[in-house]
């Protein structure tokens, strides 16, 4: 019988992600977004990719649409290889975003914190609903100027306006200033003039 001493070291497993983190901004309301992470071996060990997915509160906004971290054989990354991971975000709400897109190797967690804000741009009227007071059938009739302001975080680029409704043929839209080629500006006012002509008393 002859004895062979055994000995090797066991090192832990260490991949980092590039960038450490994604915040992916101010972002439109129910538009998408996607960015790119790197994830590499920085151990001095081959590591066994296990999963790939995303965690934290807001995890249900963000997914993994695709990721070469599966593409080694065996699922295997060795020392100084990397791999990527396509991030995609979607805000529904105006509204800041966390989660963390989580990779896992030999049962140890590395998790990369992703964030976002979701955006839109609200005009909102001075007055809801807007009175004109009284008005004489078949007269010049009431001009008022409704001052709208962009209460929401990003810029409004254009205006659109509908006088509708039963009595729509009451009100006219004579003149506004919210269209144009600058944008309505988060806190920013414009306005838009509109005539109460009745046609019949009532």
């Amino acid at each position: 019988t002859q004895e062979i001493p055994l000995e090797g070291q066991a090192v832990p497993a260490k991949l980092t992600w590039s960038p450490a983190g994604e915040d992916f901004g101010l972002q439109w309301v129910n538009r998408g977004e996607e960015r790119y992470l790197q994830l590499e071996n920085a151990g001095e060990a081959p590591v066994h990719f296990n999963s790939l997915q995303i965690d934290g509160p807001d995890k249900g906004n963000f997914w993994t649409t695709d990721s070469s971290c599966w593409n080694f054989p065996g699922s295997v990354i060795e020392p100084g290889q990397s791999c990527w991971a396509r991030v995609y975000f979607q805000p529904y709400e105006m509204r800041a975003y966390e989660a963390e897109l989580v990779a896992t190797a030999g049962g140890v967690e590395f998790a990369a914190p992703l964030s976002c804000e979701g955006g839109r741009a609200e005009l909102v009227p001075s007055s809801n609903p807007y009175g004109f007071g009284a008005a004489g059938v078949g007269g010049t009739g009431v001009l008022r100027t409704i001052m709208l302001s962009n209460q929401g975080n990003m810029p409004g680029s254009f205006f659109i306006a509908v006088v509708a409704g039963g009595d729509s043929g009451s009100f006219e839209l004579v003149d506004e200033d919210c269209s144009g080629f600058e944008p309505v500006a988060p806190a920013a006012t414009c306005s838009a003039q509109v005539r109460f002509k009745p046609q019949s008393p009532g």
